[in-house]
């Protein structure tokens, strides 16, 4: 039996990291893959068997991971963001989730022919959107501005609010009925909001008490927080239930706005490990569905699913959008971000558990339409709310915007360069003279510490896709990829070697050599010496392949820096660089200066 269980647990192991590696190589949702390859190995071929292997720990062990989850979805939201969209979110939790939760009911009523108890939590079930699906939705399509913010707060909050209201009404239906439903509903609200403030405000006490007083030391900052969510999750519930994910979740939030000690090494782990756990959980969850309830889904589980996304979905958000600044492309937009995630599948499995062992015949069938509803949002949602965002330009999913760590002379000379050929440039300098002489020119560049991530919150992102430290200090361009590594990925970010650390920089991890822009031997001493003798940036129009050989033997050619591609793709020259430049395209190079090059130095710039 032992053996059973550790085979078990590899399976779902590999089943979920390899479900993530294929929804990132080949572009599709990786809730999908999740949740169909835990079909498969359940129902399916009955690889695996949850309930056998893992016994009562099934559910225990999946609200300990939701609670992770929904912390740190709390970690990533910044009170600024909701200062300036805060009405705008409330409505959408308020009156948007009242109207999810009535109009869901009356469509699972009227379409799926349950009973009005198990429509009721079946629309309370739905009122959760899907964080763990939104993120990398985020992500991907990049909108500008506000409704990034609002979506990424409504999908968080939206989670402890369904999950309060889901569970309330489950209590009711089991043991109370809907003729007591009003006292059950107002006083398990209060109390479990009670309870989730004051577990919440304790928590983060206790935390940032710890650390002010270097209580712990650094590399025990991790378990301990992992320790304290998961205690408070535990003891909230014991007191309500479900009142965990309103601690976890505010200890979140309150954690990532306090300025006592810095927290991305926290954020760091619970990313990696929140990808773990949503993997195992989906495939756990999956692989528990019986194989009758996969045949409970048809043609009227097509019809709630299309009711849910054209009509109760664009009726939430106008009722609740009424009135605001949303301009109707944005509303719009919203209207295809609600996707259900791990916490409403979580739920649901749940409930659907607990109502079965009453004898309910509907506990199976909930399970089965939400599965549905999951698979159907995430589906459409993934397609439609992407190509809309490009049609519209409400953001882009592969922004060619560069930003450039340095804002020093010759970093301007090549922003001048890179604008001029239609590329978004924005640079970063905590030097003031650096930054105002860019802006003199037309640039666009922010004044700050690349260490403070309070001013790196305040750079829009949106029209970039890749960052250079080009700074002539290792230590901060190293810092500098860390930095730019959290909003665009680690892979999207390069750093250019210093002239007394190049020589260590070769030398540092296999990641970092990848990254090594244009090339290692261009060293920011070399480049700053070529710039003030006179070097400026050089457009080679290709008549045919780029040749690097026959190139190095033009006259003043130094080394090439950027491809602009015939469609106005950028790609960089790096030390990792395996392209080979058409005909038709343009290089950026570095050259020694004449009289035919002199435009491309630092001047005036415009659109």
């Amino acid at each position: 039996m032992d053996k059973e269980i550790l085979i078990g647990l590899t399976w779902v192991i590999f089943l979920g990291t390899f479900a993530q590696w294929c929804g990132w190589r080949f572009q599709i949702p990786s809730i999908l893959l999740l949740l169909t390859f835990g079909l498969v190995a359940g129902p399916g071929i009955g690889l695996l068997d949850p309930d056998a292997l893992f016994g009562d720990l099934v559910f225990p062990v999946a609200s300990i991971a939701v609670a992770v989850i929904l912390f740190e979805g709390g970690l990533s939201l910044n009170l600024k963001e909701f200062r300036e969209s805060g009405t705008i979110i409330l409505r959408l939790i308020s009156i948007g989730g009242l109207l999810t939760w009535l109009l869901s009911t009356f469509f699972a009523w009227l379409l799926l022919g349950l009973s009005l108890e198990i429509s009721l939590l079946l629309g309370a079930l739905l009122v959760i959107t899907g964080p763990t699906v939104i993120g990398p939705m985020l992500r991907q399509i990049r909108p500008r501005g506000r409704v990034s913010h609002v979506v990424k707060w409504e999908g968080i909050l939206n989670d402890p609010v369904g999950a309060i209201l889901s569970v309330l009404i489950l209590e009711t239906v089991l043991h109370g009925g809907l003729d007591s439903a009003t006292s059950t509903f107002v006083s398990g609200i209060l109390v479990t909001l009670g309870v989730g403030i004051v577990g919440a405000i304790v928590g983060a006490f206790v935390l940032i008490f710890a650390m002010r007083h270097r209580w712990l030391p650094d590399y025990l900052h991790i378990p301990v927080t992992l320790t304290v969510v998961i205690a408070l999750n535990s003891v909230s519930n014991l007191f309500q239930e479900e009142a965990g994910l309103v601690s976890v979740t505010l200890l979140g939030i309150i954690l990532a706005n306090q300025r006592t000690f810095p927290i991305k090494h926290i954020i760091e782990f619970k990313e990696n490990l929140q990808i773990l756990l949503i993997s195992g959980l989906f495939i756990v969850l999956g692989a528990r569905v019986e194989p009758d309830t996969l045949f409970q889904v048809g043609w009227s589980s097509l019809l709630f699913l299309l009711a849910s996304i054209l009509i109760v979905r664009p009726l939430s958000v106008v009722a609740s959008t009424v009135g605001t600044k949303l301009i109707w492309k944005e509303r719009f937009f919203l209207m295809l971000m609600a996707p259900r995630g791990i916490v409403v599948t979580a739920l649901a499995s749940v409930f659907a558990f607990r109502l079965s062992q009453t004898g309910d015949p509907d506990g199976e069938r909930l399970f089965a339409e939400v599965l549905f509803v999951i698979l159907g949002t995430v589906l459409f949602y993934g397609i439609a709310a992407s190509v809309y965002a490009r049609k519209v330009q409400i953001g882009s999913s592969n922004p060619q915007g560069l930003i450039l760590v340095g804002a020093h002379p010759w970093a301007r000379m090549i922003a001048v360069a890179l604008k001029r050929n239609g590329i978004h440039v924005a640079l970063i300098d905590s030097n003031g003279s650096h930054t105002e002489s860019a802006i003199n020119i037309g640039l666009e560049a922010h004044q700050g510490n690349i260490h403070s991530s309070e001013f790196m919150e305040e750079i829009d992102f949106s029209e970039i896709g890749r960052g250079l430290a080009v700074t002539g200090n290792a230590e901060i361009n190293a810092f500098a990829e860390l930095a730019l590594g959290k909003h665009l990925g680690k892979t999207h970010v390069y750093h250019l070697a210093t002239g007394e650390n190049s020589e260590k920089a070769r030398g540092g991890s296999a990641e970092r050599q990848q990254n090594v822009l244009f090339d290692s031997k261009a060293t920011f001493d070399l480049i700053e010496k070529e710039f003030y003798s006179g070097a400026v940036v050089r457009e080679i129009h290709l008549k045919e392949d780029w040749d690097p050989e026959k190139a190095a033997s033009f006259d003043g050619f130094i080394l090439p820096l950027f491809v602009i591609g015939e469609n106005g793709q950028l790609r960089i020259f790096s030390s990792r660089s395996t392209f080979v430049p058409k005909a038709g395209g343009k290089i950026l190079a570095l050259h020694r200066s004449n009289d035919k090059t002199r435009k491309f130095e630092p001047t005036q710039v415009t659109e």
